[in-house]
């Protein structure tokens, strides 16, 4: 952390490599209704207001529901496979290299495939 209480730039920087890495999943997913899944998460930056967070989050498979989403959210496919369904039943296949938005206030449903790895962006109310 640098004086100015801003993260210095060692501490901002990830190398590619280092976002492959796997993320350990010990966490069962919240919201789950099909399957088990299990999360990790390895959080790299986050402010109060506005509201930001940046991380790398990883996922096995499993489905679970979203309803009125709270904040936007931007997503870069590290590895894995995921389908995405909208409150239309409309659906996307996503994988390595995607890059997904969803908005705040956007429902639909997330189905983890094949175990995924994620690099976000969260933007809060």
């Amino acid at each position: 952390m640098a004086t100015t209480g801003i993260p210095t730039l060692r501490a901002l920087v990830r190398r590619s490599a280092a976002v492959a890495e796997p993320v350990a999943v010990t966490e069962p997913h919240p919201r789950a209704d099909r399957g088990a899944p299990l999360t990790g998460l390895d959080e790299l930056y986050e402010q109060a207001a506005p509201a930001v967070s940046v991380g790398v989050w990883s996922c096995t498979p499993g489905s679970w529901p979203i309803e009125n989403r709270p904040d936007t959210e931007a997503v870069v496919v590290v590895s894995g496979r995921a389908r995405i369904e909208d409150a239309d039943g409309q659906s996307r296949e996503v994988g390595p290299g995607d890059v997904v938005v969803l908005p705040r206030g956007w429902s639909g449903r997330w189905e983890i495939l094949e175990t995924l790895q994620k690099v976000y962006v969260l933007i809060g109310p």
